[in-house]
């Protein structure tokens, strides 16, 4: 288990933050610039926070108020940079060699398992090249496989698929849940990628500015993200500022328009969500909740789904955004929201 209670005055904010991953994958995804790179740094022995501690496990890397600050080689943490840090005077197979020197293994057991690494990462025909001479993806590769070489109790990924194309970054990610359901230890993955959290995290972090807004089960923060941060990361669509109009009912300010909600309405909610997915068209007659009539702005097409974005017809205000595949062809009338949909936020 990684637990981490750390601050440190930042430039532009205060890194602000407490967290604990155990198992598995824990995601932080936040905007660039938020301070996802920096808590990594910090974990590794990189960056030294101002107050704080760090633990790996029963053993301390660092602790502000005792004076304990291990260095990152003696941590057992590893870190897969953004810009890789392969050696540049090593081949392909050398720089993952590199990972298991510290290991006890002879020279056949470490060529052995440098092979299984080569053929687990795509790498084979390139193990004599030099990192110079290989694409983005591979160095990626060859970085990302020299860490599962190391002894490393806990590994910090910092957005490792970001130089990869979707093909390539998509097998990548399935060979990475493999490996994160093997590993012992825990591992963290920082991405501004919502997918690519949902996809290997089975907790999630968001961060915005420095600090933790929400941490849950990844499938329960994407299924109700509960924060107004939180909601925008995951990638909900519609989000409008809200009046309390009832106990299951608000009025939404950007929409002009009343909704009844699925929970019960706080007094501390600030805003409501909706993801365009949850906006479905309504026939004429029909008795559904959260009827809103259609008034289209504009409609976008890609491969499977089209995008409309439309105002509320009797009060127009902001745009909605409804998402469709493509085998609704129509742009409906008018259009309904289940009250379970609506996503209650807090700022």
């Amino acid at each position: 288990m990684l637990r981490a209670d750390i601050s440190k005055k930042l430039k532009n904010f205060d890194l602000d933050l407490r967290f604990e991953a155990e198992g598995g994958c824990l995601g932080i995804l936040g905007p660039s610039g938020c301070g996802k790179s920096m808590t990594l740094k910090a974990v590794a022995g990189l960056v030294r926070p101002d107050r704080g501690q760090i633990r790996r496990d029963d053993r301390v890397l660092f602790d502000s108020g005792r004076g304990i600050d291990l260095p990152p080689q003696k941590r057992k943490v590893g870190y897969l940079f953004q810009h890789y840090a392969l050696f540049p005077n090593m081949t392909v197979a050398q720089n993952i060699e590199a990972g298991l020197l510290r290991s006890r293994q002879d020279r056949s057991a470490r060529r052995e398992r440098v092979e299984k690494l080569i053929r687990r990462f795509r790498l084979e025909g390139l193990e004599n090249q030099y990192p110079t001479h290989i694409s983005g993806g591979q160095q990626q590769r060859t970085a990302l496989a020299r860490i599962f070489a190391s002894d490393a109790k806990c590994i910090l990924l910092d957005e490792p698929f970001s130089a990869m194309g979707s093909y390539l970054r998509e097998e990548m990610q399935m060979e990475l849940a493999r490996m994160i359901r093997e590993f012992e230890g825990c591992m963290v993955l920082v991405s501004h990628d919502r997918d690519e959290i949902y996809r290997l995290c089975g907790r999630t972090m968001i961060m915005e500015k420095g600090r933790d807004v929400i941490c849950d089960q990844t499938q329960v923060l994407f299924d109700q993200p509960r924060k107004l941060a939180a909601a925008r990361l995951t990638g909900c669509k519609n989000i409008s500022r809200v009046q309390k109009a009832g106990d299951f009912q608000v009025y939404a300010d950007d929409w002009n328009v009343m909704l009844r909600t699925g929970t019960k309405v706080s007094d501390t909610v600030t805003h409501v969500g909706i993801r365009a997915h949850d906006i479905l068209p309504a026939a004429r007659g029909e008795d559904v909740p959260n009827r809103i009539r259609v008034l289209p702005a504009e409609k976008v097409s890609s491969p499977f789904e089209w995008t409309l974005i439309f105002q509320n017809r009797d009060h127009p205000g902001a745009g909605i955004w409804m998402k469709s595949d493509r085998s609704q062809h129509q742009i409906p009338d008018e259009v309904t929201v289940d009250p379970s949909k609506i996503l209650l936020l807090e700022e």
